[in-house]
Parts: structure tokens; sequence; C-alpha cells
């Protein structure tokens, strides 16, 4: 029998089944309380209906889970820039940031996690992927949660600058950009057509890291807390903000990237660490100018 770490690489689409199968009895199929059009119970060899039923109706404990914790965070956030912020509060533009931030939440849910989802059921059962391919490493999931989630930062950066370098990418993203204040709304507003392409990206990346359910679950939370704390609009103490610079990307550190001065924006592309800039020589320590909003050079573009 496999040690108790390496079970989890063992039917991963299996054990996603047995989890929808335990939604109810009434129908003989497991799926008493799911939507009629649910009725019909994902098979283990069909890992796509399974993903797409994930999506959709949160069979698995930890999807409800997840979107409480960050609504809990967006709260917490919202308050402590009441207590500490870095600049005036503008909160007229809530209610765009807002909108556009719950529309996504649609799109993330209904296909965004169906996506990467699938591929990590898929990869999964066909055995492809690094972490598929290579069983002899025996890795625990706790270890390729954390490999999976570092791997996926890293793959994300390249993304936001892929957005800003692509005339397409930046019709897209400008979106997020052109709010003119900078705060924990920030943080969710971005154009439903960069949630897809992002999609799509990440989708691509599971299948060849091959990595786990679990590890892509992780990683969309790592990727939405991030985006939250990073925009929000908190001053943190100074001794503090200079010490998680080294390795995160903190409020003050991304507000640069959304200055609207010369090429600030072009810097600090980081979601959550903040390695990657330094490394790649797109670190920035401060901004050139007061301004935020969309970059004086590419108001037009």
């Amino acid at each position: 029998m496999a040690p108790p770490d390496a079970q989890h690489r063992i039917g991963i689409a299996d054990k996603v089944a047995d989890t929808l199968g335990q939604l109810g009895e009434d129908d003989g199929e497991g799926f008493g309380h799911a939507p009629a059009i649910w009725r019909t119970a994902p098979r283990r060899n069909h890992p796509l209906a399974a993903a797409l039923h994930i999506a959709i109706y949160p069979a698995m404990p930890a999807l409800p889970l997840i979107p409480t914790l960050l609504v809990a965070l967006f709260v917490a956030l919202a308050l402590t820039e009441v207590w500490r912020p870095m600049r005036a509060a503008r909160r007229g533009r809530w209610p765009v940031n807002i909108a556009l931030g719950l529309g996504n939440v649609v799109l993330v849910r209904l296909v965004a996690v169906a996506a990467p989802a699938a591929a990590a059921l898929w990869a999964e059962a066909q055995g492809i992927g690094l972490f598929n391919a290579l069983p002899s490493l025996d890795v625990p999931l706790w270890l390729e949660m954390i490999l999976a989630v570092i791997a996926l930062d890293f793959a994300i950066y390249w993304q936001h600058r892929a957005f800003h370098a692509l005339p397409w990418g930046w019709a897209l993203h400008r979106l997020h950009h052109a709010d003119y204040d900078f705060d924990v709304t920030t943080g969710i507003r971005f154009h439903p057509g960069e949630a897809l392409v992002s999609m799509l990206y990440k989708g691509v990346l599971v299948l060849g890291l091959g990595v786990s359910l679990p590890a892509v679950l992780a990683f969309e939370a790592w990727l939405a807390a991030g985006s939250l704390i990073e925009h929000s609009n908190i001053r943190l103490p100074v001794r503090l903000d200079a010490a998680l610079r080294r390795v995160w990307i903190t409020p003050s550190a991304h507000a640069i990237h959304h200055s609207a001065h010369g090429q600030d924006y072009n810097h600090n592309f980081g979601f959550a660490i903040g390695l990657w800039d330094r490394w790649f020589g797109t670190w920035r320590d401060a901004l050139t100018g007061p301004n935020i909003g969309l970059p004086q050079s590419r108001t037009g573009a």
C-alpha cells in the first residue's frame, strides 16, 4: 500500500467523484441535492464533467470555505484602510469596482476554476505533467502545494508583464490601471477578458506541471488573497514594510505599479512574491509622482 502522503496521487478523479457522490442518496446516483441538470453523475473517466460540476455546485468542502475567507479578508482590509490609510480615500469608485468584481466572481466560478480543475484531473488521469511523470519522487501533498504555488506565482509574474507588453493584452489590462485611486477594490477590478485569458494560461500551466486539484485550489486562494492585500490602501509601519519588501509585494510597493508617472507602471509586477521583480530587473523602490491611474504615456493606447 502506498504511503499516506503518496495516496493523493492515486486517483484524484476518483476522490472528486466520491466527494460528488456524497451530495445525496435520494435518486440512487448520489446527486439527490444537486441541481437537476447535474443529476447525471460525472464519471471518473470524465474529469471535465467533474470539474464543471465543482465550478457550478460547490461539492467539495473547501470551495465554499475559500470565498468565505476571501470575503472576510476583503472586509478586514477595508476596515484597516479606514484605520491606517496610505492616502485619503476616494470611495466614489467602489460601485464600479465592486460590480466588476462581482461579475468576475461569477465568471471565475463558472469557468476560471473549472478549466484549471479539469486540467488537474485530466493530467492525473493521463499521468502527464511534471509531478505525475515523476512518481518515484513521491512528493508529499503539502510540499507539492508549496512548490506549485511558487511555480504558478512565478508564471503569473510573466503573465502580468505580457499584459503590459502586448497591445491586445494592454487593451484588456488597462481597465485595471484606469482606476484613479488605489485600494482593496482595485484588487477585484479586472476586465472579464483578462480573467478568461488568465484561465487558459493557468490551465496550460497546470497540465505542464501535473499539479493536483488541492494544489490548484490553494493557488487560486493565494492569488486572490495576494491581489486584495497588495492593492489595499494600508500604511504599514516603516520597518515592517521595508522588511516585507525583501520578499513580498506590499501595498506601498504595488502602488508604484499603479503610478501614472513615467515608467512606474512597468515595475513591481508581482502579485505576491516580490523576488521575481528583483531578480528580473523590474523592481522600483519609490514613486516618481503622486498620481494614480493610467500612465501618461499610454492614456490613448
